[in-house]
C-alpha cells in the first residue's frame, strides 16, 4: 500500500498540487467575483483532476524515453502498467470537464466554462503528446496554465474581463520561462535561456497596489532572483522547484493588487506547503 501511494504521488506531481488551488484562488480575484464555498471547490476539484491527468499522460507518452533518461520513473521502473496510466489520465481530464459542467450547471454560468475546459482537455493532450522534441512546447505548457484561470473565471462571471486576460498572460509567460529553465544547464547558456526574459513581466506588469501588495512583491522578487541565481549555478533541479512554487506568490501579488487579502493570504499558504511538499516529493 505504501508503495503504491508513493507511485500515485509521484505521477500526479503531488508536490504541485497546491500551485492548481492557488491558481483558481487568483482567477476568482481576477474576476472580481464572490462565489459561493460549493463553487470554489468544484472548480479546484476540476482543476487538479485536470492537472493530475495531464501529469498521466505526461508520463504515459514519455515512457519510452523515460527507459532511457528517467529510468527511476514509476512507469520504465514498472511500478505500473503505461496501459492503466494512460486510461487514468484521459479518465481525470473527462472528470475535470465533468466537475466543471456541474458547476456552471449549479451556478447558471451557460456553456462558455465547459467550452474552456474542453480547450483545456485539448492543450493538455497535445503538451504531454508532443512536447518532446518540439520548440514550442512552452507556449502550449503557458496556455495550458492560462485556461485554468480562463475556465474558472467564466465559471463566475459571464466574460473575460481585463484583469483575467492580463492575469493569465503573466502566468503563461511565467510558465514559459519555467519550462525554459528546464531545459538549460545554467543562466550562462543565453542564446538557448532567453525565454528566462518573460519572467520580468509580472514585475513590469502587476506593479503592487494596495497596502499588501509592496511586501508580496518584494518577497516574489527575491524569490524569483533566488531561483535564478539557483540556475546560474548549475542548479537546475533547485531552481525549476522555486520557480513552480513561485507561482503561488504570483497569485498573491494578482489577489493582493486587487484588494482580496484573503485570497492573497490563501495563495502564500499554498507556496509554504509546496516547499514543504517539495522537500519529500520531487517537482517533476
Amino acid at each position: 500500500m505504501r508503495s503504491r501511494l508513493s507511485t500515485a504521488l509521484r505521477l500526479a506531481r503531488a508536490s504541485s498540487l497546491p500551485i492548481v488551488a492557488s491558481n483558481v484562488g487568483a482567477a476568482v480575484a481576477l474576476a472580481g467575483a464572490f462565489p459561493a464555498a460549493s463553487t470554489v471547490a468544484l472548480a479546484c476539484g476540476a482543476m487538479i483532476a485536470m492537472f493530475v491527468g495531464g501529469c498521466l499522460l505526461d508520463d504515459a507518452f514519455d515512457r519510452d524515453l523515460d527507459r532511457e533518461r528517467h529510468p527511476d520513473r514509476p512507469i520504465p521502473a514498472g511500478e505500473i502498467r503505461a496501459s492503466l496510466v494512460f486510461d487514468l489520465g484521459f479518465a481525470l481530464l473527462g472528470a475535470g470537464v465533468a466537475l466543471v459542467a456541474a458547476a456552471a450547471l449549479a451556478t447558471g454560468a451557460g456553456a462558455k466554462p465547459i467550452v474552456g475546459a474542453l480547450a483545456l482537455a485539448t492543450l493538455i493532450v497535445r503538451y504531454a503528446a508532443t512536447h518532446h522534441g518540439s520548440r514550442w512546447a512552452p507556449v502550449v505548457l503557458g496556455l495550458c496554465r492560462a485556461g485554468v484561470y480562463t475556465t474558472v473565471a467564466l465559471l463566475v462571471r459571464p466574460d473575460l474581463c481585463a484583469e483575467v486576460v492580463v492575469g493569465a498572460s503573466l502566468a503563461a509567460a511565467y510558465l514559459i520561462a519555467l519550462a525554459w529553465a528546464a531545459r538549460v544547464r545554467a543562466l550562462a547558456e543565453l542564446p538557448s535561456a532567453w525565454p528566462l526574459a518573460l519572467l520580468a513581466l509580472p514585475f513590469v506588469l502587476a506593479r503592487p497596489s494596495g497596502p499588501a501588495a509592496p511586501a508580496v512583491y518584494a518577497g516574489f522578487f527575491v524569490w524569483v532572483l533566488r531561483a535564478l541565481l539557483q540556475l546560474r549555478g548549475g542548479r537546475v533541479r533547485d531552481a525549476v522547484g522555486a520557480l513552480t512554487a513561485g507561482m503561488a506568490l504570483l497569485d498573491a501579488l494578482l489577489a493582493a493588487n486587487l484588494g482580496r487579502i484573503e485570497l492573497a493570504v490563501a495563495s502564500i499558504a499554498c507556496f509554504v506547503v509546496t516547499i514543504a511538499l517539495q522537500a519529500v516529493l520531487p517537482a517533476a
